[in-house]
């Protein structure tokens, strides 16, 4: 799976930190708690807020699910084209 940095604009990583960030104040969470909910370090999770550009795919899919939040919107804001997003919908019910 490909890491996001070749995938989204520069500029949207920026935003994609504040909004996982606000996820986790919105929902109460540390990083320590969404890590041990999603099976990975508390180290991880730092990592991929601070540098969002650094997760797959996957990671991502994995940590908005965990946070309650919709992929598709997400993909749509960080401006992946409409055929990739559906592409993307086709791997998850695959």
């Amino acid at each position: 799976m490909p890491r996001l940095k070749t995938l989204a604009p520069i500029y949207a990583y920026k935003d994609l930190s504040k909004a996982l960030k606000k996820g986790l104040i919105d929902k109460e969470l540390t990083q320590l708690d969404l890590a041990a909910r999603m099976g990975v370090s508390d180290s991880s999770i730092g990592r991929w807020i601070a540098n969002p550009d650094k997760m797959t795919v996957d990671q991502l899919r994995s940590l908005v699910t965990t946070l309650g939040v919709d992929m598709i919107p997400v993909l749509k804001a960080l401006g992946f084209k409409e055929r990739d997003v559906k592409k993307m919908e086709g791997e998850e019910n695959a």
